[in-house]
């Protein structure tokens, strides 16, 4: 669309800029002018949606000075053109040459893809032209506005000014209060970084994911901020380091992926600053204090990974972590099962031990191991080694019932692949199976340290994950056991009563069974919450199970859910004072 004033334009004589005011005009026949300022407006979150990032409400102004002694006209007309981003784009037009019913406020026109409002001419003197409000989101970019006076005459004056909404506000920064490094002497380096001491720091207008954290207010190089560099500074600037004085504890490390500067540090000194950033480059600090300890060398620790058979596990990832800002920390098993690092040779360190193992093979798991399991279940036949209980804990909630089963069967007819338990390798008897521990603290100040772990594949109750070397999946095999057991969830086959119900002290479960087999009995509240879990190995005909107050503490309503081969059953119970 073609406005009124920009064909106005074309009848008037070229503009002369001047460099000591915003205003800009032809010559002066009237002796009217317009000013307007650059505005800054300060971000906030937005009140009806504060995590939809930072705004503001902006109003922009310009301020008008004499009047028009055109001949033609007593009016002075307006046009003033926002461009936000600065993108070359217009799209908000306030002129007196638009709709009259779109004063006071701004309506979309389709046509032109822009907001208008209208702006009645007028020849008024020494007055502040405002315009509706515009809601604007924080940016670091500059809103351009062209402003523009005329008359009939030819007449104009024009005024540039920008606009710009900006977080003014800085993080606040939360860090550990205190921490140790460790070094075998005073001058040796040891690889801090300043996120590791971020407690969770926040702020008005970034996501936590989108602070950055640096050290000594040392802000990397802006023009570098989304690469990897070295930095030190130099007169007060971040200017590019190498590698050499970075590792002299010289210069710092910036690594956006990790939102993190890096730096080299020794026991000289007992105090570190932490500086939080945002998008904005606002900033805050918060102290941590550093206790700085000397160890003597380091432990040599030995880690070994084999499955239930002996096998050698290769692959497996050992991590160790400890309250040193340099952990966690692992390494890869080699084909040997064996994986060797060292950490500081002392206990106080807390160091703990872990393993695990993944592999996208789905083999190990076949028939036999889902009759081992079905037979353990009825009582036919009970499983021998504690691995074999840890092995058919397929939801690893420690207890051993039909829903380990189902998934089996779920696995066995083409399902996802079941995964891979590490725990410590130590002899656990199979009443006690569910001890296990999964990882190991350092408990020795000095010498080596050896760990060996030992790799358990869920639902593999004959131990053969490691040995073989083709999968034997087969849901025709599956089906042409008793797969229509698994397939179906277990019927309400119970025969069960608690009594009495409500109850204050005590109480009795009684249920029957139509054969001898393993039956789980889990209270849970009605937030779904267990406060107690227990399994019963039941006979042939009537079982009870004695309910008091060490078992259910408090008052109120809770479920109390039977489940074993033949079938499962849900009773409400009350508990009162």
């Amino acid at each position: 669309m073609k406005h009124f004033f920009t064909r106005m334009l074309m009848m008037i004589a070229p503009m002369v800029v001047s460099a000591k005011t915003t205003t800009t005009h032809s010559k002066i026949l009237s002796n009217f002018v317009i000013q307007a300022s650059d505005h800054i407006y300060p971000a906030n979150p937005n009140p009806s949606n504060p995590n939809s990032g930072c705004m503001a409400t902006v109003i922009p102004t310009a301020s008008v000075s004499g009047n028009s002694t055109c001949s033609q006209s007593d009016f002075m007309y307006y046009e003033v053109t926002i461009d936000l981003l600065s993108d070359g784009t217009t799209d908000y037009i306030a002129s007196s040459a638009v709709r009259t019913d779109w004063m006071g406020a701004w309506h979309f026109d389709a046509t032109d893809n822009i907001y208008k409002t209208y702006l009645p001419a007028d020849n008024k003197s020494d007055y502040t032209l405002l315009l509706p409000s515009i809601a604007l989101t924080q940016d670091t970019k500059l809103h351009n506005v062209v402003w523009k006076i005329y008359d009939l005459c030819g007449d104009t004056s024009q005024a540039n000014s920008t606009i710009s909404v900006i977080d003014k506000k800085a993080p606040t920064p939360y860090c550990v209060s205190e921490t140790s490094i460790f070094t075998p002497t005073d001058s040796q380096y040891v690889e801090l970084w300043a996120r590791d001491f971020d407690k969770g720091a926040f702020d008005n207008c970034n996501a936590q994911m989108k602070l950055f954290f640096t050290f000594d207010g040392a802000v990397p190089i802006k023009t570098r901020i989304n690469e990897d560099h070295f930095y030190k500074i130099v007169d007060g600037k971040s200017v590019n380091a190498s590698r050499k004085e970075y590792m002299e504890g010289n210069a710092y490390k910036w690594l956006p992926a990790a939102r993190s500067v890096g730096k080299m540090l020794n026991c000289e000194s007992n105090e570190l600053r932490i500086d939080v950033w945002d998008r904005a480059y606002n900033t805050d600090y918060c102290t941590v204090i550093l206790n700085c300890k000397q160890i003597n060398g380091k432990a040599n620790i030995y880690n070994f990974v084999r499955s239930v058979k002996g096998k050698p596990v290769e692959n497996a990832y050992i991590e160790a972590d400890a309250n040193i800002p340099e952990f966690p920390k692992g390494e890869y098993t080699d084909k040997d099962g064996k994986a060797h690092f060292s950490v500081p040779n002392s206990i106080e360190f807390n160091t703990k031990f872990s393993a695990s193992y993944t592999t996208k093979k789905k083999k190990g798991v076949d028939l036999k191991d889902y009759v081992l399991l079905k037979e353990h279940l009825n009582g036919t036949k009970q499983l021998k080694y504690f691995w074999q209980y840890i092995a058919g804990d397929i939801n690893k909630d420690k207890i051993l019932d039909i829903n380990d089963l189902n998934l089996m069967g779920d696995y066995l007819s083409g399902g996802t692949n079941l995964d891979w338990i590490v725990i410590v390798d130590e002899v656990i008897a199979p009443i006690d199976w569910n001890t296990y521990k999964t990882e190991r603290i350092l408990d020795e100040d000095d010498g080596d340290f050896y760990n060996n772990f030992l790799a358990i594949k869920l639902g593999d109750l004959d131990g053969n994950a490691l040995d073989q070397d083709v999968d034997i999946l087969d849901p025709k095999i599956v089906s042409e056991a008793d797969s229509a057991y698994w397939r179906k969830s277990p019927q309400e086959v119970f025969n069960a009563s608690i009594v009495p119900n409500p109850f204050s002290d005590e109480s009795v479960l009684s249920f029957d069974l139509p054969s001898h087999q393993l039956v789980t009995v889990a209270i849970t509240d009605m937030n779904g919450q267990k406060v107690y879990a227990t399994q019963i190995d039941g006979i042939a005909g009537k079982n009870q199970l004695i309910l008091d107050n060490e078992m259910i503490r408090k008052s109120g309503l809770y479920l109390v859910r039977l489940n074993g081969l033949s079938g499962n059953k849900v009773i409400k119970l009350i508990k009162v004072k």
